[in-house]
């Protein structure tokens, strides 16, 4: 691959990267405006594991009933992008899955940034279909 294309390939997934931690940001002020939601948190990491480098974005949004509800993707890379999503809630009982999305997949970045906004997009649609008042 010659250098220019993988320097547009590292700008490419950098920029999706920026993007989706805007739309998380969005997608945190979003849920504040809900009733049940006390407040809300975005963040976004870069973390080391033994299986390999992995991002982490999430929101987590404290609920008027003291139950933390977390819309989170992890990105990770082993011979081409994996994006996996879902909804956690952390309570007294531990960390409980509410709801996970399909694993998404991506060749290049290009597709990446596809991927990673159709993740972003079901986890910000799932707020519709997601009795908040449950927890």
């Amino acid at each position: 691959m010659e250098a220019d294309v993988v320097h547009a390939e590292g700008a490419d997934a950098l920029d999706a990267v920026a993007n989706a931690n805007e739309r998380m940001i969005e997608f945190a002020h979003r849920l504040r405006q809900l009733p049940e939601v006390r407040r809300a948190i975005p963040g976004l990491n870069a973390r080391r594991y033994r299986s390999g480098p992995r991002l982490e974005a999430y929101v987590e949004a404290e609920l008027v009933s003291s139950t933390v509800v977390c819309w989170w993707i992890e990105v990770g890379w082993n011979d081409q992008w994996r994006v996996n999503s879902g909804i956690y809630v952390n309570d007294d009982a531990g960390q409980q899955v509410v709801r996970e999305f399909p694993d998404r997949q991506a060749p290049d970045s290009t597709a990446f940034s596809a991927e990673l906004a159709i993740a972003i997009d079901a986890l910000v649609a799932s707020v519709a279909d997601t009795d908040l008042t449950r927890f």
